[in-house]
């Protein structure tokens, strides 16, 4: 398929997907500085409520989000573990939301809120209590505790500090150039923060969105996330693929989970459930056993 061909069949999905969910939801606002003071949500607890402070920027997103309908995925609370540092906080929701969903990336940086005081805290536990906090069910969870426990940690070696907040003063190259040689972090995290903190024109693309540009029409079968993203980032405007990436993300948050989990993973479920279910064969009275004799009466 050609440039062209993937450029008009990508504007395609993106209308469909615009006609299907409406206009993105929370809608793309520059993440505040770390210098905002932090507010209290004033909401009453609720459906989708958390009750954790919020910079002013996703506070606003939460305001335009309630007008929304609920059938998007996005339209989700955000919780924050660090005030101070919203370009962090989005990271570690980056790294939650790759190969997983938005509303379990929420749920899980909850369990991180109530269980640790800060993001530091939970740089410094063991991967098993990382595995606990976020959950044991969560997809992917132990390799995913390796990574963000691992790109933290290399962070904190190289600032002195749990900080990413230095990144605005670099220019947008080097800036993922710097995320991208953290340890661990997947490309989609890198380019998810590029994109929606720093300006960057990146495209956020992991299995799961894959399987909707896939399932589309928008890139061929054969291609690796990767070479999506790149198609992406060649085939939308600048100012559009905020939009494309939270319209995609939201069509892959309405994914089941057994459509997205790993290949691998799912034959060895599908073969355990399997031989689960298969009868125990019983050769009782078949031709090779040769039948009970009754013992004569006395």
């Amino acid at each position: 398929m050609s440039t062209n061909d993937h450029s008009r069949e990508i504007a395609s999905l993106i209308k469909k997907l615009r006609t299907e969910f409406g206009p993105p939801c929370p809608p793309h606002v520059p993440l505040a500085p770390a210098t905002t003071a932090p507010v209290q949500t004033a909401a009453p607890p609720g459906p989708g409520l958390d009750g954790i402070a919020e910079t002013p920027a996703s506070a606003g997103s939460r305001a335009d989000a309630s007008a929304k309908s609920a059938g998007g995925a996005l339209n989700l609370p955000r919780c924050v573990l660090d005030p101070g540092q919203p370009i962090l906080n989005e990271f570690v929701r980056s790294m939650l939301i790759w190969e997983a969903s938005t509303a379990k990336a929420t749920a899980a940086m909850k369990r991180m809120a109530e269980a640790c005081v800060d993001l530091n805290e939970f740089r410094v536990c063991l991967p098993g209590e990382m595995v606990k906090i976020i959950g044991e069910r969560y997809p992917r969870v132990e390799e995913r505790c390796l990574r963000l426990r691992a790109a933290l940690n290399q962070l904190f070696i190289r600032e002195h500090a749990l900080t990413m907040q230095h990144l605005t003063d670099l220019g947008k190259r080097e800036a993922r150039e710097y995320l991208e040689g953290l340890d661990g972090v997947p490309r989609f995290a890198t380019a998810r923060v590029c994109l929606l903190c720093l300006g960057g024109h990146c495209a956020p693309v992991d299995g799961r969105i894959m399987r909707r540009l896939v399932d589309g029409k928008a890139i061929d079968p054969a291609s690796t996330a990767d070479a999506a993203a790149s198609t992406l980032e060649r085939a939308v405007r600048s100012g559009d693929l905020a939009e494309a990436y939270w319209l995609l993300q939201c069509a892959a948050d309405q994914m089941p989970a057994i459509l997205t989990e790993p290949a691998a993973q799912r034959d060895a479920r599908k073969n355990g459930r399997a031989s689960a279910s298969k009868p125990a064969r019983s050769t009782r009275g078949s031709a090779k056993e040769p039948a009970r004799r009754k013992p004569a009466a006395d």
